[in-house]
Parts: structure tokens; sequence; C-alpha cells
């Protein structure tokens, strides 16, 4: 069984990518085809009619005479939403070119929406590998509303790709700039206007429909009663087949649509037998329909009434046979539907021959096939379309899990929204599942009111009811976080312990989230091997989905890196960069993190090649992961001198925060504009950037990223001298809470910054104490970023508590050894983006001078750093750098160039 007939949940439906069929007794459009052809070359085709003008036959009519691939999208109301309409528009594409490799499939892969500016922008990336042109139908575009779909459209043909035409063909012009395209030549419009039936098209039409030849008199007469309209046409000649036709078609096709209503109900349906007509009028509740949803409808029709033989497959049979507007939806001719007009007359003839009751017991026979075939959404619509609520919420309580367990967060919404606002709010499920969704995408939302009525709900149900342990749990895993944001550390150990005791053995999303509260509480209990173990356990098993699976790395990066284990925190963010590459799935918040650890050792290459994948593909991810990866390699390029790089990224990134509408994230991204013109020395400028900014520096702060914004206006106060006492009690305040958390990470900035503070007070021993507290929690994992971005303030006290070396056996003093030469490299550095005209040699630094004093010996590098009581890393860079500056390929070299130069 393909895709189309495996009624696979997450799939899409096949069935819409396939065009209308081309017929032999259809008319062919000649004078249309050959105008289509003829402006093949501008980039968008308009076919824009009422219903039953023939577009979409006119469309497929091209596709198959162009000569050149094509795709076909059938779009429907389910379709407004930009997630869905790109899933199936990259679909199409890849049916018309089967050999192509879309990138852009990953942006809409993930949770978060793609923003329809970058979605345009990446398609047409993708697009520029291809070399041969290709049509490409969206077919019904009047059912589309979504502004997101049409600011998506309008960024893909302002700068339209040379091998894509987009045909666009509905009943109304879709909301786009057509007067502007119209005015520059890129628009090729076909109207109601051009699709109205010649005379000789109808006399061709009646020829091949009533096989007999038509007088050019009466083919007049038809074309003007009907006034070129193609379905009206057919109507009519549908009674006409065992008739005479006349050069009078009668009055009442004057009466357009109304006329044709009554005609449809009153001549073409009262013609048909009984126990046909009675199935016709059922399945036309069905948007879609094969041969078994037939059955399953019209499962309780009098068997004695008609033929033994009419099944579900006879039945569709009968439909092409009697021309009864059925269109074939799939290259196999499994799945069919209605023109859509026929099918709305259909509809109002069953309401008059059917009672609300009878009708709302079809729409449960097809919600009850479509649920045990695995199409939700359509289970759920039928079952609503009933007035059955109470089924369509078993429909979705039936496959709820599996889709948190994919994590499949566009499908939970989609489905939440077909239900009625009442409804949702009087349901805890559906009330938790909406909670659930700010989470997965990265928005700033107060879930407290949902919560409450959820728990409210709840506390209603009977005690014995089989879902409300369930349903408890997820209160609790609100409740649990909570915990990991203000503490204590036993709210989260426990929240997890009695999820993990209430959630079926198969509910593995939340049994993670469970395992994560219960991980992070014992991480802030300072217990982070027994975190490691309860994570491996799980991950042991054989059951998880790979999607679980990153994340279980994830947070265990997240674990390492708030422990300021940084070795360790990189090796579970690889862990889960590698495993998601393997499944092709995303991996940018354990890159976002793998990066931040690196650029913390100032092992800036390394940083640079984890961030960047992240700000080059924003579309799919978090937000508040774009914000943080930009601000990080931002604050990389500045510090390689790069500021042009710097700058493209903060141009990028605030685009792609501005699209995506998160005023969390924007305000993050737009208050480190202010700590990097703090690092610049430009106080004033950075002043007026963070004062307008309400950032609150009250706890509770969920302290979980390298950037904490609260900071910013603390570090414009000390470097302005000013509030220097509320600087101190306010990071005293944050430092208590931190260390009941155990956020060593943190406290390693703090801690820092409450130094710098007690200097500017000409408190040294305090400065130096705090200092030392700092650098006894960032030598573990080797931090060095977080004193280099500080500055010469920092540089002066950590050479001042140096000096003390040795007094403190608990001081790793060869780390803070390494921390200055870092501070020395960097104002190298600073001092060669100032140097000579770039024909001459680069002077070298003081440092460098005395490594290359020792290369000249018989030293080894580790004896020459342990002579110089650094590093064997940083004596290697300086040894690089000399080599660089000296244009030479190795020692010996370096010691001639020196000598000859007179270096020595």
């Amino acid at each position: 069984m393909d895709e189309s007939t495996s009624f696979n949940p997450s799939a899409i439906l096949r069935t819409k990518l396939y065009a209308p069929p081309i017929t032999p007794n259809l008319v062919p459009r000649v004078a249309l085809l050959e105008r289509l052809q003829q402006n093949r070359q501008r980039p968008l085709t308009l076919i824009s009619a009422p219903a039953g003008y023939g577009k979409s036959i006119l469309a497929s009519m091209w596709l198959q005479a162009s000569g050149l691939p094509g795709g076909w999208v059938s779009l429907d109301e389910s379709d407004n939403n930009l997630h869905t309409f790109a899933t199936y528009l990259l679909a199409a594409i890849e049916t018309a070119v089967p050999q192509s490799t879309l990138q852009t499939k990953a942006l809409i892969s993930s949770s978060s929406i793609p923003s329809p500016a970058n979605l345009a922008h990446y398609l047409l990336a993708d697009l520029d590998q291809f070399e041969t042109p290709f049509l490409l139908v969206l077919d019904d575009m009047h059912t589309i509303r979504e502004e997101k779909i049409f600011t998506f459209l309008e960024a893909l043909l302002n700068h339209p790709s040379p091998v894509l035409h987009l045909v666009l063909v509905g009943r109304q012009d879709p909301p786009l700039a057509i007067a502007s395209w119209r005015a520059y030549n890129r628009l090729n419009e076909i109207r109601m206007r051009d699709l109205r039936f010649s005379s000789p098209e109808t006399a061709e039409f009646l020829k091949k429909f009533l096989g007999r030849e038509i007088d050019e008199s009466v083919a007049d007469e038809w074309t003007k009663h009907t006034e070129g309209w193609a379905t009206a046409l057919h109507t009519a000649a549908i009674s006409l087949v065992d008739h005479a036709i006349t050069t009078h078609p009668g009055r009442e096709l004057q009466g357009g649509s109304y006329y044709l209503q009554e005609y449809l109900l009153a001549e073409v349906l009262s013609r048909l037998p009984s126990y046909n007509r009675a199935r016709l009028l059922k399945v036309s509740l069905l948007d879609r329909f094969c041969a078994p949803l037939c059955d399953a409808v019209s499962q309780d029709q009098d068997a004695g009434s008609q033929p033994k033989t009419m099944t579900g497959q006879t039945f569709i049979r009968w439909l092409g046979d009697a021309n009864l507007f059925l269109i074939k939806l799939d290259e196999r001719g499994e799945w069919f539907r209605f023109h859509h007009l026929f099918q709305a007359y259909l509809q109002q003839a069953l309401e008059h021959q059917l009672s609300g009751q009878e009708i709302a017991a079809l729409h449960l026979q097809a919600s009850r096939w479509f649920a045990e075939n695995g199409w939700v959404g359509e289970a759920i619509e039928h079952a609503l379309a009933a007035n059955e609520p109470i089924t369509a919420l078993a429909v979705f309580a039936d496959n709820r899990n599996a889709a948190l367990n994919g994590e499949r967060w566009h499908q939970l919404e989609q489905w939440v929204r077909l239900f009625p606002e009442d409804v949702v709010e009087n349901n805890p499920l559906l009330l938790l599942t909406r909670a659930h969704l700010p989470l997965a995408y990265g928005f700033d939302y107060d879930l407290e009111p949902l919560l409450t009525q959820a728990g409210s709900l709840l506390a209603n149900l009977p005690a014995d009811s089989p879902e409300l342990q369930k349903l408890w749990a997820e209160v609790t895993y609100f409740s649990g976080l909570g915990a990991l944001m203000m503490g204590p550390a036993a709210t989260a150990i426990d929240a997890g312990a009695k999820m993990k005791e209430l959630l079926p053995a198969d509910a593995y999303y939340l049994r993670g989230q469970a395992l994560a509260l219960e991980a992070f509480g014992h991480q802030m209990s300072g217990n982070i091997k027994q975190s490691d173990q309860m994570f491996h356990e799980a991950l042991d098993a054989d059951n998880w989905p790979a999607n679980l699976q990153i994340k279980a790395y994830f947070n265990l990066t997240i674990l390492y890196f708030m422990d300021a284990d940084l070795a360790t925190a990189q090796i579970f963010a690889e862990k889960g960069i590698e495993l998601a590459s393997k499944h092709k799935l995303d991996a940018s918040e354990a890159r976002c993190f793998g990066g931040t650890t690196y650029y913390l050792q100032n092992d800036l290459t390394q940083a640079e090649s984890r961030l960047l994948p992240v700000t080059l593909h924003t579309a799919w991810i978090d937000p508040v992961i774009l914000a943080h990866a930009a601000c990080t390699l931002m604050h990389l390029y500045y510090a390689q001198g790069k500021a042009e790089k710097a700058r493209a990224i903060a141009q990028q990134a605030r685009s792609q925060l501005e699209e995506q509408d998160n005023v969390f994230s924007l305000q993050l991204f737009d208050m480190f504009q202010g700590e990097l013109a703090l690092e610049q020395g430009d106080a004033a400028y950075a002043r007026q950037l963070i004062i307008p900014l309400s950032v609150s520096l009250q706890l509770p702060i969920w302290f979980w990223h390298y950037y904490i914004p609260q900071l910013t206006p603390i570090k414009l106060w000390l470097a302005e001298g000013e509030k220097v006492d509320r600087a101190l009690a306010l990071l005293t305040e944050m430092d208590e809470f931190l260390r009941k958390l155990n956020r060593n990470i943190h406290r390693i900035d703090i801690l820092a910054l409450q130094a710098l503070a007690y200097k500017s007070l000409h408190n040294w021993p305090k400065a130096l104490e705090k200092l030392a507290q700092s650098v006894e929690l960032a030598a573990q994992g080797k931090l060095i970023r977080n004193y280099l971005d500080l500055g010469p303030q920092m540089r002066e006290l950590l050479a001042q508590l140096y000096r003390q070396k040795g007094l403190d056996d608990r001081i790793d003093w060869p780390y803070i050894a390494e921390i200055l030469d870092a501070f020395s490299l960097a104002n190298a550095e600073d001092d060669r983006s100032a140097s000579t005209p770039s024909n001459s040699v680069d002077p070298l630094t003081g440092r460098e001078r005395e490594v290359l004093k020792y290369l000249a010996t018989d030293l080894s590098t580790k004896e020459i750093a342990e002579t110089m009581s650094v590093t064997w890393s940083t004596t290697r860079t300086h040894i690089k750098n000399i080599y660089s500056k000296l244009g030479v390929h190795g020692r010996y070299e370096a010691v001639q160039y020196a000598e000859e130069h007179k270096l020595l």
C-alpha cells in the first residue's frame, strides 16, 4: 500500500498532489493554451473566475501540454496554516522534480513556525540549484485566507526564480501585488471572459458529449444562454443524452446559478435510480472519498432496495460512467471528490430529504471510519459536524499521546483549533494541550489561567475517572517547571517522581519531561551524578523515540552547563548533534549550547562552527535559542575584530525575531546591543540602548542561557560608577538565589561583577575575595571569556589576585595565568588591527618575543610552557602567532629569520 492509501496520520494526503485527469471527451482549449505558452517566461499565471468555468481543467491541460515537469496542489480550508501550506507546496515541487533535494524541508520539520520571508528565501535558494524550468499549480486558492501564506507568496514572487512558473487558480484574486506585477509585465492572467466557451467550442463539447453533430445555430444559442459557463452547459447536456436538442435551451438558463441549482435538483437527481441517488446524497457529505469510505457512510442503506453488486467500488464506477462531476485525486483511481459546486447542491438536497438526526448519524459513520484509518483531523471534524463533541474528544484523546511523543506541535495545535472555544474551555485535556504549545514554540505566555481552569475541572471529575491520574500528572509537570525556576529542588524532584508513577509506560514525551524535572532537581541539590545516571538508564532503553533521545542529550548538556562543567556539556551536545544528523532532525538547541561552551573557553573557531548554522537556518528554531546563538556569535566576531560580520548577524537575527513577534527574545536581543556597547567602552551609547528597555531586575529569574539580560543594567552602573551600592545589593540577592539553585555557571559572572563593584568602592580585600570565589567555580570548566569580556578592570583585578599566588591552595593559579595570557593575546590582536601597512612584518608582542627566545634553545614546547608558567595550549598559540607573523613554517625557520632580522 502506498502513501496515498496507508492512512499514516503523520503523512500528507498524496491525493491532493494530482491534477484533474484530461479525458478524451474534454474540449481542448487551444487558444488559451497557446496564450499560456507564449507568456510562460512570466513568473506568475493567475487563472481567476467563478465556480464551474473550467479553471482547474485548463491548468491541468497546460500541465500536460507544456512539455515541462509540473507539480499540483489541490488546496482546501485545512491548508490555512503556513506550515501545512508549505508542506504541500514542497511535496508538489518534489513531484515535479523527483531528483531534487530541498533544504527548505528542514524549515517545516520542527516545532517552530517558519517565518514567511525566511521560508521564501530558503526556497529560492533551493530553486537556484535547479536547471530545468517547471510549472507549479496551486488550485482553489480562494480557500486560503491566512495572511502569512500570502506574505510568503509575495516574497517568493518579488524576486522570482527563473525556473519556477507559479500558477494560481481560484474563484477570486488573492490579496497579492497583482496591479504592480501587471505593470511590470510579470503576470499572465486568464479571467472569466477568457474561459467562456465560444460557439465552436460549445458545438465540439455537445458533439463529444451527445455523440452527434450539432448545428451551428444551436451552438450559438446554447452559448448565449449559458454565457459560456462550462458547468451549466455540462449539467444541462446530461439530461439531453436521450432527448433531442433544440435551438432553445430554455429561458430558465438565463437565471444563471439559481436555475442551475434548481435544474440539478429537479432534473438530474430526479432521473437517477433511487438507490444511487440516496447514496450520492450521503457521499456528498465527504470532501473526499474512496470505495471503503463510501461503503462505511452508506452501510445502513436498505440492501433490498439496491442491486447486491452496488459496492463502494461499483458506485464510484457508476459515478464516472454517468459523468456526475467526479474528480479523480490520485493516479491509482482510489480517491475522488465531487466538483465543489455540485457537492454544495447535493448537500442542500440532502438537507431536504433527511432529518438533522439522520445527517448527524452519517457524519458519525464518516468520523468512525476516518478515526479507524488514522485521519484524525477529519474524524474530529465529522464528529463535531454531528454535534458530538464527546466523540470528537475521544478521537483526540486516542491520538494525542502519539502526537506528543513525536512532538508534532503543529498537528496538536490544529486539532485543538477544530474544537469550539466553549468545548476547549471546559475540557482539561484540551486546556493542558494548549498549555504545552507556548513552551514548544518559545512564546512568552501566561499559563496560570489555563492551568487554574484545568485544575478546577479536574477537581470536579469523579475519583474513579480512568484519565484523572494522568491529567493530574500533567498539571504536576507545570508546577514542577515552576520549581526549576524558583526552587526548592525537592519540589521538582517530587513532581518528576509523581509524574512517572501516574503516567502510562507509552507516554514517552511526558515521562521524559518527568525525568528532566527529577534530574534538574538533583543537579540543583548538588547531585549531578545521580542526574547523569537517571538519563543514561533511560537512554539505554530501546523504546525511546529518536527525537526524545536527542532531547535527553540536550538536557544532559544543560545539566553540566549549569554545573560549569563545560567539557562534559560539550560531549553531550555533540552526541545530540550526531544523533539529530543521523535521523535528519533539528539540533539547533544542542548546537547553541555546544557553541556557547566553546566560546566561554575562548575556542572561537569551534564556537563559530556550531553557532553559525543556528543563525543561518533561523526559521524553524525556538526564537529564544536564535537570540542567544546570535548574541554569542556577535560577541565572537567582535572578539575577532570582525565588526561587519557581527553587524550582519545582528541585522539578520533581529529581522527574524521581529517576524516571529516574540517580545521576550526581541527585548533580550536589544539589551545585548547595550552590552556590546559597554564592552567597546561607549557607556553613553549603551545607556541610550539600555534605559528604554524595561527589564525587571527582581527575582525570580530563570537563569539557564549564557547571556543574562538582567545583568546588563548593573554593568552600566558599574561602568559609569553610579548606583554601585544598589548594584551590590542586587548582585548579592541574585548570588544567594543562584547558590540555592546550584547555578554555578551564572554565579561565576555574578561573583566577578561583585568583585568589580567592590573594586569601584576601593575595597580590595572584598573584591579579591569575590574574584577568588568566581575563579574557583570557573576553574573546572576553564572559562575564559567570562573574564575577558569584562575588560581591563577585570584584568587588573586578576593580576592583583595572581600576585597572591600560593597563598590559597584552593585556587588554580595556572588557570589564572591562562586567563591573563588570553588578555595579552587579545591585546596583541588589538595591536595588529592598528598595525603598520600590510607589506611590513607585524611586531611581536613581549610574550611572543619571550617564546621566540626559548625556541632558540633545546627546550620542548611543554618545557617552555612550564618555564613560563603558562599552559601548553597557550604556548602553542604563541608559537602559531610567531610563525604566522614571520611567514615561516617551523621552529628552525623562525629562529633563522629572527637571527637574520636581529629579533633575538
